[in-house]
């Protein structure tokens, strides 16, 4: 799901945090956000974030079940949802509800008389800043442990060409070798299944900045990288 969603818009996508979420009884019901309000992204905004919820216990509307608003990460920046466009998220435990980082939600109020106990888990495109620092999380000496598709998605890998690497090489081969990385002839600041994927991204436009107007003249013209990767003509 994460490669369908995410990677229209990154070369990887990451973790961007996990934790446990409890409420308990009598507790209130959160403020409806949307997880990318911590970017500087106007809505609608291209997806860079994607969210999701496992139910460790059952979820109900009475014990806080998470609180939604279905396609309002389609809505205009300031558009806040309507009672009646808010629905509880009703869930057995061992569910999973999945939903893109501007949707406006929140968890609900407990009225119950039991703990509604949930995993969120995060992902984020690769070139974001993390919210949680998975670096000091899970430093080497505990991320070694992992398995290697966990060590690459809390960021022990490229997050892009050219993004994250370490003494001009693969940031995974810390996890392999140590601090005391024997070095290679040449820089490794990329993989060839990266460079493919960015290939593939469609580029982003941040804020509304008036771009200056391409000159009609001849001559010939210098050659250039843009990014790491072409951009599609």
């Amino acid at each position: 799901m994460a490669d369908h969603v995410l990677l229209p818009n990154c070369a990887r996508y990451q973790i961007n945090v996990a934790g446990v979420i409890q409420i308990e009884p009598g507790e209130a019901g959160q403020p409806l956000h949307r997880d990318t309000a911590l970017y500087p992204f106007k809505h609608p905004c291209p997806s860079i974030l994607m969210a999701t919820m496992w139910a460790i216990s059952d979820f109900t509307e009475a014990n806080g079940g998470t609180c939604l608003a279905p396609g309002s990460h389609r809505w205009e920046h300031a558009r806040e949802p309507f009672e009646d466009e808010v629905i509880s998220v009703e869930m057995p435990a061992g569910s999973l509800v999945i939903y893109l980082g501007g949707v406006w939600h929140g968890g609900g109020e407990n009225r119950a008389n039991t703990i509604r106990t949930g995993l969120a888990m995060q992902y984020s495109a690769g070139w974001l800043r993390q919210e949680e620092n998975q670096y000091l999380a899970n430093p080497p000496e505990v991320a070694h442990e992992y398995p290697e598709e966990l060590q690459r998605l809390i960021g022990y890998d490229f997050g892009g060409p050219f993004l994250g690497f370490v003494d001009g090489d693969d940031p995974h081969r810390i996890l392999e070798f140590g601090y005391d990385v024997p070095t290679r002839r040449s820089v490794h600041r990329s993989r060839p299944e990266i460079d493919e994927a960015a290939q593939r991204m469609s580029f982003l436009s941040l804020g509304n900045v008036e771009a200056v107007p391409t000159p009609q003249r001849e001559g010939s013209r210098v050659k250039t990288q843009l990014g790491g990767f072409e951009e599609a003509q």
